[in-house]
């Protein structure tokens, strides 16, 4: 409640799930994403009615861990990919979860439809990561690496806009975008200008989903993270650490703060990562760190500190 809604609950889980603030929940029972998609459509609802512009932010529980599908999607995916080789218990529960986050959005869009507002309402579809990983890295394939990883199967997410009255249907773009581009872009296709003096860190793609662009104005993206995660105490390594990447003119490069080592990949020729080039590309590692140390600057970038009360013995 805190980043501007008017209305929202935040939910943790699928079955007896939490939820913050407390709110009037029906049947405690109840599938989350079932819950999530009734609100949602009551809430446009009452917009309508009042000929009020809105806004929804739906971020389904949906695919999350723990993996709990219904019962019903379960059952109907075992009985269909018995026969199919390679697939685990949690390759199924996975498919099952997606069904019904097919089925919830399905039900969004039915609704918007119903209420007569579909030809003009911006619906943009995306994730905030890649998929966990599982047997065989299934649901990233053909891309390396899967969440908690900045390879192109923990970051490269399905991006889709809709929007009947302005956006061309089936219309294409390979442009890399970032999740800070949203805000700025929803700016954009509304026609409301920001404040003045107020920094956006996205960029406004409103004119490549028109059609009027193809590119963007920036040169290049950047990710910083800080995720020392799942302390192993055998190895006396953490699974993930800081690293920040940045890509460039369809190359990616990593710098991995712990060893100042550099990874760099070609995602003009090899967008799933196989061949690290850096040894291949000196000109382009050094045109990347450049680059990469400018945005340090730019940005006022904290250089990780020792911890002094670390103790490796």
């Amino acid at each position: 409640m805190n980043q501007g809604f008017d209305e929202g609950y935040e939910v943790t889980g699928h079955y007896n799930y939490k939820v913050y603030p407390e709110q009037d929940i029906t049947d405690p029972e109840e599938y989350s994403a079932d819950q999530i998609t009734k609100k949602t459509i009551d809430f446009m609802k009452r917009q309508v009615e009042n000929a009020t512009p809105f806004f929804a932010y739906v971020p389904y529980y949906l695919v999350h861990k723990p993996l709990q599908p219904k019962k019903v999607h379960l059952r109907h995916f075992k009985e269909e990919l018995k026969n199919v080789d390679g697939l685990g218990d949690d390759e199924i529960k996975v498919l099952a979860m997606i069904k019904s986050l097919d089925d919830c959005v399905g039900q969004l869009i039915h609704s918007i439809e119903e209420m007569g507002i579909a030809e003009n309402t911006i619906i943009v579809f995306t994730s905030d990561n890649g998929h966990y990983k599982t047997n065989g890295n299934l649901f990233n394939m053909p891309y390396n690496g899967y969440k908690g990883q900045t390879l192109e199967g923990g970051i490269r997410v399905p991006y889709i806009f809709k929007w009947p009255a302005r956006i061309k249907e089936s219309s294409v773009s390979n442009v890399p975008i970032i999740h800070v581009d949203l805000y700025p872009t929803f700016l954009g296709l509304t026609g409301i200008k920001p404040k003045e003096r107020y920094v956006l860190d996205g960029e406004d793609i409103s004119p490549i989903l028109l059609g009027e662009k193809k590119d963007t104005d920036r040169d290049a993206l950047v990710w910083e993270y800080t995720n020392y995660a799942r302390y192993n105490e055998r190895t006396n390594r953490f699974a993930s650490s800081w690293v920040n990447v940045i890509q460039m003119d369809g190359f990616k490069m990593t710098e991995d703060v712990e060893n100042q080592s550099y990874r760099l990949f070609n995602l003009n020729l090899d967008p799933y990562e196989n061949n690290e080039v850096s040894k291949k590309y000196p000109k382009v590692v050094n045109k990347l760190r450049e680059r990469l140390e400018l945005w340090k600057e730019q940005v006022g970038y904290e250089k990780p500190i020792l911890n002094s009360n670390y103790n490796p013995n």
